[in-house]
């Protein structure tokens, strides 16, 4: 550990820094004290509010907890949800947003379905999450694309849209079919399925 103070600390091999609620884990860290910036470098374990990141590099504000983790790999303790990512950019403890994110509620290991994604925000204030460009995977073979889609982080229920269903008959021909849940109230709901023929 060096350091000048009011100007910077450096600290290297198992170091971990602590501050409202929040634990940084790295192998090399560089914290600007005047700015409240860090550099952490090397097995890097961000722990906030019972979610785990973890990547190589994470630049990370202590002022506002903003920052910027390359090659992410995530656990969200409220949903058992995991997934990794190219970039998990954190506007605050409660917003986040990822590059080329995956996404999965299965235990690891053992992931049945997963979305593949061109970006994935995360609202942990309202518990909702907001894919775009997505698709739903199953055993690995996709098996549904939207260019944008949001669901619940938890296990509330949520108005919209259902995945459209394809088929056809012989005096109908070609059919698409649309479902919509509305989640009335706690203990009330109904789905509407238009249907083109």
């Amino acid at each position: 550990l060096t350091g000048k103070t009011e100007d910077q600390i450096e600290a290297t091999g198992n170091v971990t820094l602590r501050q409202n609620g929040q634990s940084i884990s790295a192998d090399w860290m560089l914290y600007q004290q005047r700015s409240q910036e860090l550099d952490a470098q090397g097995s890097v374990v961000l722990k906030q509010d019972g979610n785990t990141m973890s990547g190589p590099h994470l630049l990370f504000n202590l002022g506002n907890s903003a920052g910027r983790m390359e090659q992410p790999q995530f656990y969200l303790e409220e949903n058992e949800a995991h997934g990794s990512a190219d970039v998990l950019h954190i506007q605050d403890r409660q917003h986040f947003s990822l590059d080329n994110a995956t996404y999965t509620t299965c235990p690891v290991g053992n992931q049945d379905w997963q979305m593949k994604m061109g970006m994935l925000e995360l609202d942990q204030d309202r518990q909702i999450g907001v894919a775009r460009h997505a698709s739903v995977e199953f055993k690995g073979v996709p098996i549904l694309y939207t260019p944008w889609m949001d669901f619940p982080l938890n296990d509330q229920r949520k108005s919209g849209f259902l995945a459209p269903i394809f088929g056809g008959t012989s005096q109908g021909g070609t059919e698409v079919t649309l479902p919509y849940y509305w989640n009335i109230a706690a203990n009330q709901d109904a789905t509407f399925s238009p249907r083109i023929m």
